[in-house]
């Protein structure tokens, strides 16, 4: 089966297909390990050390929705999704977070690897988004109406990391948004799409481009 990551890229508005298919020209996948697991309220994914490929999404359905490279899969029904949970170890990693909306939290950690990470298009966070990468090369994009009622805490990790937040309508959090490069030659792309009812933090990047 065809990986609907490539599917949902030639489904979406010029500007963000050209988001999403830069995962895909990231890296070459390869055939990872992921323990998929759904209890109708949290979301589990837990990956080995080769380079993963993972999307999450809702459907208009209402179902909740993974691809982890070989095709997507419908895991249940998304009403009473509170938590997501994604560990993907080391190696080159993907994640991507699209259209996506919980009551709770999102949590992603990528762990060493020249990692890619994309939440964006219309994702509803209920409390906390929380994105850790490990030792690499690491991008992370936000944007397209990310909509956050509590905190963002996004820290990168040693290695030349990129986040990058210019796209559509940004990220909007009703508490604080804390982005910490950490180690390494680190780039930070606002464009004016940091929204937060509270304060910014921007920690440890040597270039950050209002």
């Amino acid at each position: 089966m065809k990986s609907s990551i490539s599917g949902l890229v030639n489904n979406v508005s010029l500007l963000v297909a050209t988001l999403l298919a830069s995962t895909l020209a990231l890296v070459q996948q390869a055939n990872a390990d992921c323990d998929v697991s759904f209890d109708g309220e949290k979301l589990e994914i837990k990956c080995d050390d080769a380079d993963d490929s993972i999307l999450v999404r809702q459907d208009g359905a209402g179902s909740l929705l993974v691809d982890i490279g070989s095709g997507e899969e419908n895991v249940g029904p998304v009403d009473d999704l509170k938590d997501v949970v994604i560990e993907s170890e080391g190696g080159n990693d993907i994640v991507a977070v699209v259209a996506l909306s919980v009551t709770d939290s999102v949590e992603v950690k990528t762990g060493k690897g020249n990692d890619f990470v994309v939440v964006a298009i219309d994702v509803t966070i209920g409390n906390d988004l929380k994105i850790e990468t490990g030792s690499g090369a690491d991008v992370i994009r936000l944007g397209f109406d990310v909509l956050v009622a509590n905190s963002v805490d996004i820290k990168t990790g040693g290695g030349g990391d990129t986040v990058d937040a210019r796209f559509g309508s940004g990220v909007i959090a009703g508490n604080d948004i804390k982005i910490n490069g950490e180690g390494g030659n680190d780039l930070l792309e606002v464009g004016g799409n940091l929204d937060v009812g509270n304060s910014l933090e921007i920690k440890d990047f040597e270039t950050v481009n209002p």
